[in-house]
Parts: structure tokens; C-alpha cells; sequence
């Protein structure tokens, strides 16, 4: 899905798509026809930015906050090595 801000900040790297594709699922979520959200890898594309995740996470709060919201690693979370946020150089995403 990506990540991008709701309003016009400038980043470094922004998935427009993303604002397109929650709408989407958050009209489907407000029908009361969808128990769960099943996010399979790739979750926030955070690329190191811990920021880029508060991007992604206020971006599903309005279906995750109503539903089940369950995600799998995908090769972006998988392949990074052991880390901490404290650890700049391998944050994840």
C-alpha cells in the first residue's frame, strides 16, 4: 500500500497511491462488509524513517481502529538485519 501524509508536507519519497487505495478500503470497512485486513507484506515502505511510519500508521487508523488489522512481513521487512530503533543505520522499513 506505501505511505504518504494527508496533507501537502513534502517528504522524501511519497506514494500518492497510498491516499487512493485507503479510501477505497475505508469505504469497504464502513459498509460492515469486511471483519479483517490482511496486509501481507511490504507494509509502510519506511525506508530507515521512523516518522515514515507515523505517515502509515494515521493513514490506516480510520480502518484499523474498526477492524482486525493483521500483517505479514514482506521482503522490504525481512531482509533487513537485527535492529533497534536506536539503531539508525538498519531501522526498519
Amino acid at each position: 500500500m506505501g505511505k504518504a501524509p494527508l496533507d501537502s508536507s513534502i517528504e522524501h519519497y511519497i506514494q500518492p497511491g497510498s491516499i487512493s487505495v485507503i479510501q477505497a478500503i475505508t469505504a469497504e470497512v464502513v459498509t460492515g462488509n469486511v471483519d479483517t485486513i490482511f496486509h501481507i507484506g511490504d507494509i509502510s515502505y519506511a525506508a530507515g524513517f521512523l516518522v515514515e511510519w507515523d505517515y502509515f500508521l494515521h493513514l490506516i487508523a480510520p480502518v484499523a481502529s474498526r477492524v482486525s488489522y493483521m500483517t505479514a512481513i514482506g521482503n522490504h521487512e525481512r531482509h533487513r538485519q537485527m535492529y533497534t530503533s536506536c539503531d539508525t543505520a538498519l531501522v526498519s522499513g
